[in-house]
């Protein structure tokens, strides 16, 4: 949450010379139909200039964030509406509808500073949010991403709690309103809380997302799982043309670099594999011309891949990888190998990862 924060903020100084150029086009507009004339200026409340420019320069942001400022691009689709017909929120990310929510929270808030003195009905205030965010998911349709008729819904939700928080701020100030002031602000929040909890009931992509990725823990995976096999890593040897390397043990040692190369070419590359019982039970002959990682475990390790999921490697001790190839048997120890692993794509012909190979003949210089 802290690095979208930190992104808003990013985007919102971008955004300040764009903001600046509408915020002087909406002055210019006002002075031409005479809403506004030079000499008013002199007598104008400076507070509503400012929230007039805060205005623009959010809407900028806004647009920015949403990725129609600056990177428009026509690529429309009809299926990039079927977003608008699907069920509100079931599914979907409450982190992503929390995070919309407060993108509007702003916007509410200033549209009324900004507008409070031009007698702006509840159904003209409200018409206002809608239609922005109605305008940002039409938009974006033609642009090729989907529409959402979740991030409609929630965007106008957020900017009204925007709106009444403002209208409840600018109660306290007037002395015979504060107590009805302070009242409707401490509501507004707390029906804001109420509603986002409420939708993490069925907005529960997070949760899902959460499960999955814990169930799938593909061969040095990052953060902790490639933590874990490192700790219980007891041998990683590489064999080139009948030369045998103790890597796990040697001082210039980088076994975890060349390890988390060796999980994610094999990783990345998963859906193109397939998988047969190896039935000598015994490790294969390694050709001299080609390069062979072994790697051995204290603790019998279990892999499930991410990109294909029919694919389990389950009590795994003993690994013995092809670099050349990208071949793979493995099993409960060296004199027991159950399964041989071979990538299998004609379409895509097996090519030597190239950043083992580069840190592999980084460490042997160093040898």
């Amino acid at each position: 949450m802290l690095t979208y924060l930190q992104w808003g903020l990013w985007a919102a100084k971008r955004c300040v010379l764009s903001g600046l150029i509408v915020f002087i086009a909406y002055q210019g507009f006002l002075m031409l139909i005479k809403k506004r004339t030079p000499r008013q200026y002199k007598e104008f409340p400076k507070m509503l200039l400012v929230a007039e420019f805060l205005l623009s320069v959010y809407i900028c942001t806004i647009m920015d964030i949403t990725g129609i400022l600056g990177g428009l691009q026509f690529a429309f689709s009809p299926s990039n509406l079927l977003g608008f017909f699907s069920v509100p929120f079931v599914g979907a990310s409450i982190k992503m509808v929390t995070l919309n929510f407060l993108l509007f929270v702003p916007y509410g808030f200033l549209v009324f500073f900004c507008f409070r003195d031009s007698k702006l009905n509840w159904f003209k205030a409200l018409l206002i949010g809608f239609i922005t965010s109605l305008l940002i998911e039409c938009t974006q349709a033609f642009t090729g991403r989907m529409t959402e008729i979740d991030d409609l819904l929630i965007n106008t939700a957020g900017y009204v709690a925007g709106y009444l928080v403002a209208e409840g701020f600018h109660r306290i100030i007037v002395a015979k309103t504060r107590k009805r002031g302070i009242l409707q602000c401490l509501l507004t929040i707390l029906a804001s809380v109420l509603l986002l909890f409420l939708l993490s009931f069925i907005a529960n992509g997070d949760a899902l997302q959460a499960e999955e990725d814990a169930y799938y823990n593909d061969i040095a995976s990052p953060g902790g799982t490639r933590d874990e096999e490192l700790a219980v890593l007891t041998a990683l040897n590489v064999y080139i043309k009948g030369n045998e390397y103790d890597v796990l043990n040697n001082e210039n040692s980088i076994y975890d670099t060349l390890y988390t190369d060796i999980g994610m070419d094999i990783s990345n590359r998963s859906s193109l594999y397939a998988v047969e019982e190896y039935k000598e039970n015994d490790r294969p002959q390694m050709d001299k011309e080609k390069i062979y990682f072994e790697i051995k475990y204290s603790e019998p390790q279990t892999f499930r891949f991410y990109s294909n999921r029919e694919w389990v490697m389950s009590d795994v001790e003993y690994m013995l990888y092809c670099a050349d190839e990208g071949e793979l048997w493995y099993g409960a120890s060296e004199k027991d190998i159950h399964f041989h692993a071979y990538y299998d794509s004609n379409e895509y012909p097996y090519e030597k990862d190239e950043m083992l190979m580069d840190d592999l003949d980084d460490w042997l210089k160093n040898q």
